[in-house]
């Protein structure tokens, strides 16, 4: 009986400690929220309190701008000390000369030096978090409140965004590091569980017919919670390792010189693509239709769940990426990305196909008068995120050179969106909107990250174009087959105790 439970303790262990499978839980957990929270948010809410809502992320997503980047070079900084790299090469020239990582030991001195860095750093940001809420925060949100006639439960929700995106931010600093250590499954879980968390305190507060302002205050809980955790466990990953700290903080220059090489280009990418793909919400936002306004951004919203799962497969492994990126293993490379590429385009067409032939319907059988919007506006969307997913993932194996060549493209599309956007929205509107975001980064913005990496990793386009497909379905297919393996051992296993 004893070894039985044993047993079953480990299975469940090897589950919890699955970087991919903590990842899942994770989106689909903020999955659930659409399925679970999402029907009683449209129920309970009038159109103004569902477009307030809905434009509440796209503002902390605005405020989290302040990071600059600093948080995916964090995370390739940590996993190249990790690696038992000595040094974080500031641009591509300096990666081809590098020296192949042989050590598999950690630098720890480098961890620390990292880590010590990197705090005065966030102390900054969290600052700009501030100025980016009382000015640009306010311009988004200015047309929803003049609709709402100011209503001050609206404006509280509104400032307590402010602590909720500091400590978002702060957070950001603890949990790259974390990744970068190679522990997403110890985030990603705990994610999941203040995901849940989340959906049932949501769930309660709706079901009693509770504003906006609730639901507010429940993510100013969560996200201190989040910060408390977090920074503990990276705490308790260098004492595990026997690693001391120094009484005096240091900031390491040179650190900080390798991470700013690459961050300043990576914040105006971050500017860019922030309003690539906020500019449909933003827009739509200033619409005088409340009911329109809902209903395209309650489209956006649920198709931006399904994104965020396509990219589950891919970011959930980043660290092994960037190791691979730092050991300069670019055949293994090649494999990992088509087989993350192919998932995430099956993902990305399910979850398409599902709200074109369901979706309406199944929001009819619920009674509820938000609807997604027609087969055209989905249809351009979805396109329009499947060339982002694929851009994205290839621009994020680029980057493991430490080297980002995409600062201006990313500016100018970022910056042709919001402009065009405005320009066609009163003539063509909320189809002009989306179609001007599709055809300016269709244009070129899809394409260069994808050219460059070929170039990198050695990968001809003709080949591509015929191994990609192939290496990702060998890749999902060994995956599978190793997970049904392992499942069959398991119960063998179990039945043999």
């Amino acid at each position: 009986m004893a070894k039985k439970i044993e047993t079953q303790i480990s299975l469940i262990g090897s589950i919890l400690n699955n970087a991919t499978l903590m990842s899942w839980s994770k989106a689909i957990v903020n999955f659930g929220s659409a399925i679970f929270v999402m029907p009683l948010i449209l129920t309970v809410y009038n159109p103004i309190e569902q477009s307030f809502w809905f434009i509440l992320n796209t503002i902390i997503g605005f405020a989290l701008l302040a990071d600059s980047g600093f948080g995916s070079v964090l995370v390739r900084a940590a996993s190249y000390f990790r690696s038992g790299a000595s040094y974080l090469p500031k641009n591509r020239a300096e990666y081809d000369k590098q020296d192949l990582v042989t050590s598999d030991v950690p630098n720890y001195q480098k961890l620390v030096d990292l880590l010590y860095t990197t705090g005065r750093i966030y102390t900054i940001l969290s600052l700009i978090v501030v100025v980016l809420m009382l000015t640009g925060g306010v311009a988004f949100i200015w047309n929803i409140m003049k609709l709402a006639g100011h209503r001050m439960d609206f404006w509280v929700s509104f400032f307590l965004l402010i602590p909720i995106s500091i400590f978002m931010i702060i957070t950001i600093r603890w949990t790259s590091i974390l990744r970068g250590l190679d522990h997403v499954a110890i985030e990603a879980r705990f994610s999941t569980l203040l995901g849940v968390l989340r959906v049932i305190l949501f769930a309660v507060l709706l079901t009693f017919g509770l504003k906006p302002l609730y639901l507010v205050i429940v993510m100013l809980v969560i996200a201190i919670i989040n910060y408390i955790y977090i920074k503990a466990i990276v705490i308790k990953w260098f004492k595990n390792n026997n690693v001391n700290f120094k009484k005096t903080r240091t900031f390491d220059k040179g650190i900080f010189s390798s991470l700013w090489s690459a961050t300043w280009r990576i914040s105006g990418i971050s500017w860019g693509n922030y309003f690539v793909d906020m500019s449909n919400s933003i827009l739509a936002a200033q619409i005088p239709n409340a009911g329109q306004m809902a209903s395209f951004l309650f489209t956006a919203r649920i198709l931006d769940f399904v994104k965020n799962m396509a990219y589950v497969p891919f970011y959930s492994n980043i660290p092994e990426i960037y190791s691979l990126g730092a050991k300069k293993n670019f055949e293994a490379l090649k494999r990992k990305l088509s087989e993350y590429l192919l998932t995430g385009f099956f993902i990305m067409l399910s979850g398409y196909l599902f709200i074109i032939t369901v979706g309406n319907p199944a929001l009819e059988l619920f009674g509820i008068d938000t609807k997604f919007m027609g087969i055209i506006f989905v249809t351009i969307i979805s396109l329009s995120f499947l060339l982002d997913m694929h851009a994205s993932f290839h621009a994020s194996v680029y980057t493991s050179t430490n080297h980002i060549p995409f600062f201006w493209p990313s500016l100018i599309s970022g910056a042709f969106v919001v402009i065009l956007g405005i320009w066609v929205t009163p003539i063509y509107g909320l189809l002009g909107i989306i179609t001007v975001r599709f055809l300016v980064q269709f244009s070129f913005s899809n394409w260069y990250a994808v050219i460059i990496n070929l170039k990198l990793i050695n990968w001809k386009p003709r080949d591509y174009l015929f191994q990609f497909p192939l290496y990702g379905i060998m890749g999902n297919y060994e995956r599978v087959k190793s997970v049904i393996s392992l499942m069959k051992k398991s119960i063998k296993r179990i039945k043999e105790v």
